[in-house]
């Protein structure tokens, strides 16, 4: 759906990056809203699958990419140079682990089951040792702000324990989107209960994110990550808009009031 003008011109408000548009519901969340800040756990490439990539550029937000992907966190580091890039392996404590480099990195990941089956899939799986820190060790170093706006977290299989390595108490995310399903199977996992244990509230299941809000929050912000992307949203999909030629491409005017 586009919107039109008056002068019959019509335009896109949004082209969604992320592969669920899991980033249209958090514009819709956030638009019209003074600058925030992120943490984007599995960031992978700074455009393709991106969450964080429209509260960037439309909103002006900035944060942490946190990437353990050589070629990503390049990507990463030079899309976002106002930004902290960390390549590194997040958990529930520091020390080492090992981590599975799987094909061109998208599915790398540091849970040992998930990097065996894909080895028996065929796909090209690569073991090195690695440091782990913890999302606490990370925020401190770069001086994030609390609370933070957003925190997600997309990292195969092992996003309960990034988030057992964050102090809920201290950080405070006001929304935390993390993957889970479980990978290239669609599979829901099962609910995270420490989260439903410090107060948050699962607004949404996307069919592969779930979206939790911090108990303290209004009703007005859990109300507005409670529908998944939709045509009244009023975007246009990231591989339909690049199918276009250029100059056949409606303009985006991102238009807040719109996306509330």
């Amino acid at each position: 759906m586009v919107a039109q003008n008056s002068d019959d011109s019509v335009y896109w408000q949004l082209v969604s990056f992320a592969t669920s548009h899991e980033d249209v519901v958090l514009m819709r969340a956030f638009a019209g809203t003074a600058p925030g800040y992120f943490v984007d756990v599995g960031a992978a490439d700074p455009v393709l699958a991106n969450v964080v990539k429209n509260l960037s550029e439309h909103l002006g937000w900035t944060g942490v990419h946190i990437e353990p992907d050589e070629h990503f966190a390049d990507r990463l580091e030079a899309a976002y140079p106002g930004d902290h890039v960390l390549r590194s392996v997040v958990g529930a404590a520091e020390g080492t682990a090992e981590f599975f480099d799987v094909d061109d990195g998208w599915l790398s990941t540091a849970n040992a089951e998930l990097a065996g089956r894909y080895a028996a899939e065929g796909r090209t799986v690569v073991p090195r040792t690695a440091a782990v820190t913890t999302l606490d060790a990370v925020l401190r170093a770069v001086g994030a702000p609390t609370p933070i706006d957003v925190l997600k977290i997309d990292v195969e299989g092992a996003e309960a324990d990034v988030l057992a390595g964050l102090s809920f108490d201290v950080w405070r995310p006001r929304v935390v989107v993390v993957d889970a399903t479980v990978p290239l199977h669609g599979t829901a996992t099962a609910d995270f209960d420490d989260l439903a244990r410090l107060g948050y509230r699962r607004t949404l299941f996307d069919g592969c994110n779930a979206f939790y809000v911090a108990p303290e929050e209004s009703g007005e912000l859990a109300e507005a990550l409670s529908v998944p992307a939709n045509v009244f949203d009023q975007y246009a999909p990231m591989i339909w808009f690049l199918q276009l030629d250029e100059d056949q491409r409606p303009p985006v005017r991102l238009a807040p009031r719109s996306l509330m």
